[in-house]
């Protein structure tokens, strides 16, 4: 395993227990707790964490963001289950709106498998890849402004275009989603999801675990807006009882 590999293994475990000491990273990594403590340097100049007497803890203020290919990589299993149930809303016929996230990536990816006739509007580079060969399904871009750290096309062309469709159902991933409604780092990002949900009949939320509870820079939406949240049971009851105390969403876990 490369220095690279082991950073990243160092940051799942992290993202996993929130909280670890030098020695249980240098136990679960093989390497030497000088080495960690070196990695834990170079991490925390970066902003990704933030060191703690004898270890370190997730440095995921509201501005904090992963890149594309790191949140892609990360909590595949449960983007898969809630992916699963995600699908189960989808029929023949249907035009719908994914986002940029990763977990509606893998939704995706279900589409793709399954080949069903749809035509799927979407704002994400990499889903309009993935659904490229698909001959059952008819792909539209958003077109705008192509944020790279997310590989999502945002602003006013994006918002524009969502301007003059209507769709069955918008899939949204989120950074953040609590009580206080559905949030993301990024300006852009944040408007044109909006418009995304306006766009739609039913508004769906696919978010793993780590996004209950969590606040980012921009909101979204209000909770109130949304219809249905897709989560797993490995979430936090008191952070997801806060959410159902919302009437009109519901909620799902999988």
């Amino acid at each position: 395993m490369g220095k690279l590999d082991r950073k990243k293994k160092l940051l799942d475990i992290l993202n996993e227990k929130k909280e670890a000491t030098v020695e249980e990273l240098a136990s679960s990594l093989g390497v030497s707790s000088y080495t960690v403590r070196r990695y834990l340097t170079e991490l925390s100049r970066e902003g990704i964490l933030k060191k703690v007497y004898g270890g370190a803890t997730l440095n995921l203020g509201t501005g904090f963001e992963y890149d594309f290919y790191e949140k892609e990589r990360q909590n595949r299993s449960s983007k898969l289950l809630i992916a699963k149930k995600a699908f189960e809303y989808l029929k023949p016929g249907m035009t719908v709106l994914f986002d940029a996230s990763t977990t509606v990536l893998s939704l995706a990816r279900l589409v793709k498998e399954h080949n069903i006739e749809l035509k799927v509007v979407t704002n994400s580079l990499p889903i309009a890849r993935e659904l490229v060969n698909a001959k059952n399904i008819e792909v539209f871009t958003l077109g705008g402004k192509l944020r790279r750290h997310n590989l999502s096309f945002v602003g006013y062309l994006a918002v524009e275009n969502l301007s003059r469709i209507r769709v069955d159902i918008t899939f949204m991933g989120a950074t953040g989603i609590g009580k206080d409604g559905i949030t993301t780092v990024d300006m852009e990002e944040a408007q044109t999801n909006t418009f995304m949900l306006k766009a739609a009949h039913k508004k769906i939320v696919l978010a793993d675990e780590t996004k209950i509870g969590r606040v980012s820079f921009f909101k979204i939406a209000p909770l109130s807006d949304i219809d249905v949240l897709i989560t797993t049971h490995f979430v936090d009851r008191e952070k997801i009882e806060e959410i159902k105390e919302i009437e009109s969403i519901k909620v799902i876990l999988v």
